[in-house]
């Protein structure tokens, strides 16, 4: 039971969840704003039992036995978008020749924001072997407060001040 619970919140989060999504943003493409607004609205209210009113009908108090219950809620909703968009047809794919340029700019601002966030890992990774580049991320590497680097005193080693 506990895996059909997994897997349909598994299901639910990346299969229903952005298909109900991908419906609200084919109709706001479509300048059909009330259309977007109920499927938005229609989705909180398909979720909305499933929450602690799902848990304490269920008797339960494990998030895993919510899934198969969410599961169906989302596949009837899921299905309902489907018919909704289904007048629309298929998408028509194609380079529109005046969003290249827009296209490029924020390409290329992705690929170098990448690159500036992930430069010292590129650079350690030419020079240290992969044991370190591993450790570099760590959670103890990422805590270091500045009261942790601060050169510690012992009492054969305080200065004299007077």
């Amino acid at each position: 039971m506990a895996n059909l619970g997994i897997t349909g919140l598994l299901v639910c989060n990346l299969v229903t969840y952005p298909w109900i999504l991908l419906t609200e943003r084919i109709f706001l493409a479509h300048n059909n704003f009330i259309r977007a607004n109920v499927t938005n609205a229609g989705f909180g209210t398909l979720r909305a039992p499933h929450g602690p009113g799902g848990l304490h009908r269920l008797r339960r108090g494990h998030v895993v036995d919510l899934g198969p219950l969410e599961l169906r809620g989302l596949l009837r909703g899921s299905i309902a978008c489907a018919f909704a968009i289904s007048r629309y047809g298929s998408p028509r794919l194609g380079i529109l020749r005046e969003e290249i340029p827009v296209g490029v700019t924020f390409g290329v601002f992705g690929f170098l924001s990448a690159l500036r966030a992930n430069v010292d890992v590129l650079a350690l990774s030419a020079t240290a072997p992969a044991a370190v580049i591993g450790t570099y991320g760590s959670p103890d590497a990422l805590s270091a407060s500045p009261s942790s680097r601060a050169p510690r005193w012992t009492e054969s080693s305080t200065p004299d001040l007077s």
